[in-house]
Protein backbone atom coordinates (compact mmCIF):
# COMPACT_ATOMS: atom_id res chain seq x y z
CA UNK A 1 0.00 0.00 0.00
CA UNK A 2 1.62 3.74 -0.96
CA UNK A 3 0.88 6.29 1.15
CA UNK A 4 1.94 10.18 -0.11
CA UNK A 5 3.32 12.96 1.83
CA UNK A 6 4.19 16.48 0.82
CA UNK A 7 6.98 18.53 1.50
CA UNK A 8 8.88 20.47 -1.37
CA UNK A 9 10.15 16.79 -2.30
CA UNK A 10 7.41 14.31 -2.58
CA UNK A 11 7.22 11.46 -0.74
CA UNK A 12 6.10 7.59 -1.40
CA UNK A 13 5.67 5.43 1.28
CA UNK A 14 5.71 1.16 0.60
CA UNK A 15 5.84 -1.85 2.74
CA UNK A 16 5.45 -1.66 6.60
CA UNK A 17 5.65 1.31 8.30
CA UNK A 18 6.40 -0.59 11.71
CA UNK A 19 9.65 -2.15 10.48
CA UNK A 20 12.78 -1.93 11.72
CA UNK A 21 14.37 -1.78 8.17
CA UNK A 22 13.56 1.43 6.32
CA UNK A 23 14.99 1.41 2.18
CA UNK A 24 14.95 5.40 1.35
CA UNK A 25 15.38 6.21 -2.67
CA UNK A 26 15.98 9.75 -4.42
CA UNK A 27 13.53 9.12 -7.65
CA UNK A 28 12.00 10.83 -10.21
CA UNK A 29 8.43 10.94 -11.42
CA UNK A 30 9.24 7.72 -14.10
CA UNK A 31 11.29 6.10 -11.21
CA UNK A 32 7.90 6.35 -9.08
CA UNK A 33 6.02 4.41 -11.44
CA UNK A 34 8.39 1.42 -11.19
CA UNK A 35 8.66 0.96 -7.47
CA UNK A 36 6.09 -1.75 -7.21
CA UNK A 37 8.01 -4.00 -9.57
CA UNK A 38 11.35 -2.81 -7.76
CA UNK A 39 9.91 -3.86 -4.63
CA UNK A 40 9.38 -7.55 -5.63
CA UNK A 41 12.46 -7.64 -7.07
CA UNK A 42 13.59 -6.51 -3.56
CA UNK A 43 11.81 -9.12 -1.90
CA UNK A 44 13.19 -11.78 -4.30
CA UNK A 45 16.75 -11.39 -4.16
CA UNK A 46 16.99 -10.16 -0.43
CA UNK A 47 14.69 -13.14 0.58
CA UNK A 48 13.23 -10.58 3.03
CA UNK A 49 9.57 -9.02 3.35
CA UNK A 50 9.49 -6.58 6.91
CA UNK A 51 11.02 -3.76 5.29
CA UNK A 52 9.60 -0.24 4.56
CA UNK A 53 10.71 1.60 1.29
CA UNK A 54 10.39 5.38 1.11
CA UNK A 55 10.58 6.66 -2.36
CA UNK A 56 11.61 10.96 -2.85
CA UNK A 57 10.68 12.04 -5.52
CA UNK A 58 12.63 15.63 -5.99
CA UNK A 59 11.15 18.67 -8.48
CA UNK A 60 14.68 19.12 -10.47
CA UNK A 61 16.60 16.03 -11.09
CA UNK A 62 19.99 18.27 -12.23
CA UNK A 63 19.27 20.74 -9.73
CA UNK A 64 18.22 18.67 -6.32
CA UNK A 65 20.56 15.80 -6.46
CA UNK A 66 23.68 17.80 -7.47
CA UNK A 67 26.74 18.41 -5.14
CA UNK A 68 27.65 21.45 -7.14
CA UNK A 69 27.12 23.69 -9.59
CA UNK A 70 28.32 22.58 -12.72
CA UNK A 71 28.13 23.01 -16.90
CA UNK A 72 25.74 20.44 -18.85
CA UNK A 73 27.32 17.12 -19.55
CA UNK A 74 24.82 16.05 -21.81
CA UNK A 75 21.71 18.68 -23.38
CA UNK A 76 21.44 22.36 -22.72
CA UNK A 77 20.62 21.49 -18.77
CA UNK A 78 23.78 22.29 -16.36
CA UNK A 79 23.83 21.05 -12.57
CA UNK A 80 22.10 23.59 -9.91
CA UNK A 81 24.03 22.12 -7.14
CA UNK A 82 21.05 21.67 -4.71
CA UNK A 83 22.37 18.52 -3.31
CA UNK A 84 22.71 20.25 0.41
CA UNK A 85 19.19 21.95 0.78
CA UNK A 86 17.87 18.20 -0.88
CA UNK A 87 20.26 16.95 2.11
CA UNK A 88 18.70 19.33 4.72
CA UNK A 89 14.87 18.41 3.96
CA UNK A 90 15.91 14.85 3.71
CA UNK A 91 16.93 15.25 7.39
CA UNK A 92 14.44 17.05 8.78
CA UNK A 93 11.44 15.19 6.77
CA UNK A 94 12.63 11.61 6.52
CA UNK A 95 15.35 10.65 8.79
CA UNK A 96 14.79 12.82 11.67
CA UNK A 97 11.07 11.24 12.65
CA UNK A 98 12.51 8.18 11.97
CA UNK A 99 15.25 8.23 14.77
CA UNK A 100 13.22 9.93 16.94
CA UNK A 101 10.72 7.28 16.69
CA UNK A 102 13.39 4.38 17.10
CA UNK A 103 16.87 4.24 17.44
CA UNK A 104 17.63 1.16 16.41
CA UNK A 105 16.12 1.21 13.27
CA UNK A 106 18.65 0.49 10.39
CA UNK A 107 18.47 3.24 7.33
CA UNK A 108 19.96 2.00 3.46
CA UNK A 109 19.98 5.37 1.03
CA UNK A 110 19.51 4.07 -2.05
CA UNK A 111 19.62 6.15 -5.77
CA UNK A 112 20.12 5.31 -9.30
CA UNK A 113 21.99 7.42 -12.12
CA UNK A 114 22.40 10.83 -10.50
CA UNK A 115 20.50 9.82 -6.95
CA UNK A 116 23.39 7.21 -6.80
CA UNK A 117 26.13 9.81 -6.74
CA UNK A 118 23.45 11.66 -4.34
CA UNK A 119 23.35 8.48 -2.03
CA UNK A 120 27.17 8.45 -2.02
CA UNK A 121 27.80 12.04 -1.40
CA UNK A 122 25.45 12.05 1.69
CA UNK A 123 26.94 9.59 3.40
CA UNK A 124 29.98 11.83 3.57
CA UNK A 125 27.77 14.22 5.15
CA UNK A 126 26.26 12.19 8.01
CA UNK A 127 26.81 9.10 9.41
CA UNK A 128 23.67 7.87 10.04
CA UNK A 129 23.03 5.37 7.06
CA UNK A 130 23.31 1.91 7.67
CA UNK A 131 24.34 1.23 4.32
CA UNK A 132 24.14 2.72 0.66
CA UNK A 133 23.46 1.03 -2.70
CA UNK A 134 23.95 2.94 -5.13
CA UNK A 135 23.45 1.61 -8.69
CA UNK A 136 24.96 2.99 -11.78
CA UNK A 137 25.69 6.40 -10.16
CA UNK A 138 27.14 9.48 -12.13
CA UNK A 139 30.65 9.36 -10.79
CA UNK A 140 31.60 11.11 -13.54
CA UNK A 141 30.25 14.34 -11.88
CA UNK A 142 33.23 16.88 -11.63
CA UNK A 143 35.20 16.46 -8.39
CA UNK A 144 33.01 13.70 -6.76
CA UNK A 145 36.40 11.31 -7.30
CA UNK A 146 38.82 13.75 -5.78
CA UNK A 147 36.27 14.90 -2.49
CA UNK A 148 36.26 10.68 -1.93
CA UNK A 149 40.42 10.61 -1.79
CA UNK A 150 40.79 13.16 0.42
CA UNK A 151 37.28 12.25 2.76
CA UNK A 152 35.63 9.07 4.51
CA UNK A 153 32.34 7.83 3.87
CA UNK A 154 30.53 7.62 6.81
CA UNK A 155 28.74 4.19 6.64
CA UNK A 156 30.77 0.69 6.45
CA UNK A 157 28.12 -0.90 3.75
CA UNK A 158 28.49 0.47 0.32
CA UNK A 159 27.07 -1.20 -2.89
CA UNK A 160 28.72 0.03 -6.29
CA UNK A 161 27.17 -1.42 -9.98
CA UNK A 162 27.77 -0.23 -13.36
CA UNK A 163 26.72 -1.29 -16.70
CA UNK A 164 29.63 -2.69 -18.49
CA UNK A 165 28.96 -0.38 -21.59
CA UNK A 166 28.32 2.27 -19.83
CA UNK A 167 32.10 3.71 -20.27
CA UNK A 168 31.83 3.31 -23.88
CA UNK A 169 29.95 6.42 -24.67
CA UNK A 170 31.53 9.26 -27.05
CA UNK A 171 30.85 11.93 -24.06
CA UNK A 172 34.10 12.89 -22.68
CA UNK A 173 32.71 13.67 -19.36
CA UNK A 174 30.53 10.58 -19.37
CA UNK A 175 33.17 7.99 -20.55
CA UNK A 176 35.16 8.50 -17.28
CA UNK A 177 32.55 6.58 -15.16
CA UNK A 178 34.15 3.47 -15.57
CA UNK A 179 37.81 4.58 -14.13
CA UNK A 180 36.18 6.58 -11.78
CA UNK A 181 33.51 3.87 -10.18
CA UNK A 182 37.05 1.63 -10.29
CA UNK A 183 38.91 4.15 -8.29
CA UNK A 184 36.29 4.80 -5.78
CA UNK A 185 35.60 1.05 -5.29
CA UNK A 186 39.47 0.65 -4.71
CA UNK A 187 39.07 3.83 -2.17
CA UNK A 188 36.48 1.83 0.12
CA UNK A 189 38.03 -1.51 -0.65
CA UNK A 190 40.99 -0.05 1.33
CA UNK A 191 38.98 1.76 4.28
CA UNK A 192 39.36 -0.07 7.25
CA UNK A 193 35.94 -2.00 8.25
CA UNK A 194 34.36 -1.27 5.17
CA UNK A 195 32.57 -3.74 3.21
CA UNK A 196 31.73 -3.04 -0.65
CA UNK A 197 31.21 -4.62 -3.97
CA UNK A 198 31.44 -3.50 -7.37
CA UNK A 199 28.90 -5.62 -9.34
CA UNK A 200 29.19 -5.08 -13.44
CA UNK A 201 26.03 -5.52 -15.11
CA UNK A 202 24.94 -6.29 -18.98
CA UNK A 203 23.97 -3.08 -21.16
CA UNK A 204 24.30 0.42 -20.98
CA UNK A 205 23.04 3.31 -18.58
CA UNK A 206 19.16 2.58 -18.90
CA UNK A 207 18.91 -0.92 -19.16
CA UNK A 208 17.11 -2.69 -16.08
CA UNK A 209 17.33 0.13 -13.44
CA UNK A 210 14.42 -1.68 -10.97
CA UNK A 211 16.61 -4.78 -11.41
CA UNK A 212 20.05 -2.89 -10.64
CA UNK A 213 18.37 -0.99 -7.94
CA UNK A 214 16.60 -4.06 -6.20
CA UNK A 215 20.37 -6.01 -6.25
CA UNK A 216 21.81 -3.34 -4.79
CA UNK A 217 19.62 -3.26 -1.90
CA UNK A 218 18.96 -6.52 -1.62
CA UNK A 219 22.98 -6.64 -1.08
CA UNK A 220 23.31 -4.35 1.74
CA UNK A 221 20.15 -6.16 3.65
CA UNK A 222 21.66 -9.34 3.47
CA UNK A 223 24.80 -7.70 5.05
CA UNK A 224 22.29 -6.29 7.54
CA UNK A 225 21.02 -9.39 8.16
CA UNK A 226 24.12 -10.81 9.67
CA UNK A 227 24.16 -8.63 12.42
CA UNK A 228 20.98 -9.59 13.54
CA UNK A 229 21.99 -11.66 15.93
CA UNK A 230 23.37 -8.61 18.10
CA UNK A 231 19.46 -7.88 19.27
CA UNK A 232 20.61 -10.90 21.49
CA UNK A 233 22.96 -8.40 23.43
CA UNK A 234 21.12 -5.13 23.48
CA UNK A 235 19.62 -3.67 26.59
CA UNK A 236 16.06 -1.81 26.16
CA UNK A 237 15.76 1.14 28.34
CA UNK A 238 12.57 1.24 29.92
CA UNK A 239 12.44 4.96 31.59
CA UNK A 240 14.78 8.02 31.42
CA UNK A 241 15.04 11.29 33.71
CA UNK A 242 16.33 14.04 33.12
CA UNK A 243 18.53 15.40 35.69
CA UNK A 244 20.04 18.33 34.38
CA UNK A 245 18.79 19.59 31.03
CA UNK A 246 19.87 23.11 30.17
CA UNK A 247 21.59 25.15 27.55
CA UNK A 248 24.88 23.58 28.14
CA UNK A 249 24.51 19.38 28.35
CA UNK A 250 21.57 17.28 28.77
CA UNK A 251 22.47 14.73 31.88
CA UNK A 252 20.34 12.03 32.24
CA UNK A 253 18.98 8.83 35.10
CA UNK A 254 18.26 5.53 32.93
CA UNK A 255 16.64 2.37 33.95
CA UNK A 256 17.65 -0.58 31.68
CA UNK A 257 16.03 -4.09 30.70
CA UNK A 258 18.95 -6.84 30.52
CA UNK A 259 18.46 -9.10 27.35
CA UNK A 260 17.94 -12.28 29.96
CA UNK A 261 15.06 -9.45 32.21
CA UNK A 262 16.45 -8.43 35.18
CA UNK A 263 16.66 -4.87 35.19
CA UNK A 264 19.46 -2.24 36.27
CA UNK A 265 18.66 0.85 37.62
CA UNK A 266 19.87 4.12 37.41
CA UNK A 267 22.92 4.47 34.54
CA UNK A 268 23.42 7.74 33.99
CA UNK A 269 24.24 8.98 30.35
CA UNK A 270 24.58 12.83 28.95
CA UNK A 271 24.05 14.24 25.51
CA UNK A 272 26.93 16.79 24.26
CA UNK A 273 27.27 17.55 20.24
CA UNK A 274 29.42 16.32 18.20
CA UNK A 275 32.96 18.15 17.39
CA UNK A 276 36.29 17.50 15.13
CA UNK A 277 39.74 17.07 15.99
CA UNK A 278 42.36 18.32 13.93
CA UNK A 279 46.02 16.83 13.43
CA UNK A 280 47.77 20.19 11.99
CA UNK A 281 50.73 20.09 10.47
CA UNK A 282 52.85 23.54 9.13
CA UNK A 283 54.30 23.51 5.95
CA UNK A 284 58.08 22.98 7.93
CA UNK A 285 55.90 19.47 9.41
CA UNK A 286 55.78 20.63 13.08
CA UNK A 287 52.44 20.15 14.51
CA UNK A 288 50.43 22.54 15.47
CA UNK A 289 49.16 22.05 19.12
CA UNK A 290 47.06 23.98 22.05
CA UNK A 291 47.52 24.19 25.69
CA UNK A 292 44.58 25.00 27.99
CA UNK A 293 43.23 23.94 31.33
CA UNK A 294 40.85 20.84 31.59
CA UNK A 295 38.42 20.99 34.06
CA UNK A 296 37.94 17.11 34.65
CA UNK A 297 41.22 16.17 35.34
CA UNK A 298 42.41 20.01 36.47
CA UNK A 299 45.30 20.24 34.87
CA UNK A 300 46.65 22.41 32.25
CA UNK A 301 46.53 19.52 28.86
CA UNK A 302 48.65 19.50 25.31
CA UNK A 303 46.09 18.47 22.69
CA UNK A 304 45.28 19.33 19.09
CA UNK A 305 42.80 22.08 18.00
CA UNK A 306 39.33 20.74 18.39
CA UNK A 307 36.10 22.29 18.40
CA UNK A 308 31.96 21.59 18.85
CA UNK A 309 29.68 21.37 15.45
CA UNK A 310 27.39 24.14 15.52
CA UNK A 311 23.81 22.94 16.22
CA UNK A 312 20.78 24.38 14.33
CA UNK A 313 19.16 25.17 17.73
CA UNK A 314 22.18 26.16 19.29
CA UNK A 315 22.33 24.26 22.01
CA UNK A 316 25.57 22.22 22.88
CA UNK A 317 24.07 18.83 23.00
CA UNK A 318 21.74 16.85 20.96
CA UNK A 319 21.53 14.23 17.89
CA UNK A 320 22.82 14.59 14.31
CA UNK A 321 21.55 17.97 14.02
CA UNK A 322 24.75 20.26 12.53
CA UNK A 323 24.03 23.36 11.17
CA UNK A 324 27.64 23.09 9.49
CA UNK A 325 29.27 20.16 7.69
CA UNK A 326 32.18 18.88 9.53
CA UNK A 327 34.79 19.39 7.73
CA UNK A 328 33.71 22.82 7.89
CA UNK A 329 33.57 23.10 11.26
CA UNK A 330 37.08 21.48 11.42
CA UNK A 331 38.44 24.34 9.41
CA UNK A 332 36.89 26.64 11.47
CA UNK A 333 37.94 25.75 14.48
CA UNK A 334 41.58 25.65 12.91
CA UNK A 335 41.30 29.06 11.67
CA UNK A 336 39.98 30.55 15.08
CA UNK A 337 42.45 28.63 17.65
CA UNK A 338 45.46 28.65 15.98
CA UNK A 339 44.88 31.40 13.05
CA UNK A 340 46.46 28.82 10.77
CA UNK A 341 44.24 27.39 7.84
CA UNK A 342 45.18 24.73 5.17
CA UNK A 343 44.07 23.74 2.08
CA UNK A 344 45.16 20.18 1.87
CA UNK A 345 42.22 17.74 4.21
CA UNK A 346 41.91 14.57 4.89
CA UNK A 347 39.17 13.00 7.05
CA UNK A 348 40.41 10.23 8.94
CA UNK A 349 37.69 8.50 11.50
CA UNK A 350 34.22 9.12 12.80
CA UNK A 351 34.14 7.73 16.27
CA UNK A 352 31.72 7.59 19.61
CA UNK A 353 33.81 10.26 21.70
CA UNK A 354 32.26 7.76 24.39
CA UNK A 355 30.52 4.94 23.95
CA UNK A 356 29.53 4.10 27.15
CA UNK A 357 27.81 7.02 28.36
CA UNK A 358 27.93 9.86 25.79
CA UNK A 359 25.75 10.27 22.58
CA UNK A 360 28.15 12.25 20.20
CA UNK A 361 31.01 11.76 17.45
CA UNK A 362 33.74 12.84 17.40
CA UNK A 363 35.05 13.47 13.76
CA UNK A 364 38.89 13.60 13.32
CA UNK A 365 40.84 15.34 10.52
CA UNK A 366 44.29 15.83 9.27
CA UNK A 367 45.53 19.10 7.81
CA UNK A 368 48.54 19.30 6.02
CA UNK A 369 50.95 22.81 5.11
CA UNK A 370 49.13 24.81 7.31
CA UNK A 371 49.76 28.68 7.24
CA UNK A 372 49.39 31.36 9.60
CA UNK A 373 47.16 33.81 8.03
CA UNK A 374 45.62 35.73 10.98
CA UNK A 375 45.62 35.65 14.96
CA UNK A 376 43.73 34.15 17.05
CA UNK A 377 39.73 34.64 17.42
CA UNK A 378 38.72 32.70 21.28
CA UNK A 379 35.36 32.14 21.95
CA UNK A 380 34.61 33.91 25.63
CA UNK A 381 34.77 30.60 27.54
CA UNK A 382 37.94 29.63 25.32
CA UNK A 383 41.95 30.64 27.02
CA UNK A 384 44.25 28.53 25.07
CA UNK A 385 48.09 28.68 24.03
CA UNK A 386 49.52 27.68 20.79
CA UNK A 387 52.33 25.41 20.40
CA UNK A 388 54.20 23.34 18.25
CA UNK A 389 56.05 20.24 18.37
CA UNK A 390 57.81 17.80 15.99
CA UNK A 391 56.55 14.48 15.55
CA UNK A 392 59.15 12.82 18.18
CA UNK A 393 58.16 15.47 20.71
CA UNK A 394 54.22 14.37 20.40
CA UNK A 395 55.46 10.77 20.83
CA UNK A 396 57.49 11.40 23.61
CA UNK A 397 54.38 13.57 25.47
CA UNK A 398 51.79 10.13 24.55
CA UNK A 399 54.63 7.79 26.40
CA UNK A 400 55.09 9.92 29.44
CA UNK A 401 51.16 10.98 30.17
CA UNK A 402 51.32 14.83 28.72
CA UNK A 403 49.05 14.15 25.83
CA UNK A 404 46.02 13.45 27.54
CA UNK A 405 43.00 13.54 25.84
CA UNK A 406 42.42 10.33 24.64
CA UNK A 407 40.82 10.73 21.47
CA UNK A 408 43.50 12.90 20.11
CA UNK A 409 46.11 9.91 20.89
CA UNK A 410 43.98 8.38 18.65
CA UNK A 411 43.76 11.44 16.30
CA UNK A 412 47.43 11.05 16.63
CA UNK A 413 48.19 6.77 16.16
CA UNK A 414 45.57 7.42 12.44
CA UNK A 415 47.68 10.29 11.52
CA UNK A 416 50.70 8.37 11.69
CA UNK A 417 49.20 5.50 9.38
CA UNK A 418 48.63 8.34 6.53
Amino acid sequence: MRKEIHFQMKIFEYGNEQADLVLIQMVDGHSVKTIDAELDLIRQLSGQDDFRLIACRVEDWNRDLSPREAPPVFGKEGFGGKAEDTLKELQENVLMPIMASDTRKKMILGGYSLAGLFALWAAYRMNCFNGVASASPSVWFPGFVEMAEKEEILTKKVYLSLGDKEEKTKNPVMATVGDSIRRIHQIYEETDGMETTLEWNEGNHFREPELRMAKGFAWVMKLLANYEDDKELEWEEIETEHIIRDEWIDFRKSSYRYPDGRVFSPFYTYSRRDYTVIVASDEEGDYICVRQFRQGIKEVTTEFPAGGIERTDGKEYGGRDAAEAALECAKRELLEETGYVSSDWKHLITIPANATIADNYAYIFMAGKCRKTGEQHLDETECLQVVKHTAEEIEDLIRHGKFQQSVHVLAWLMAKEQ
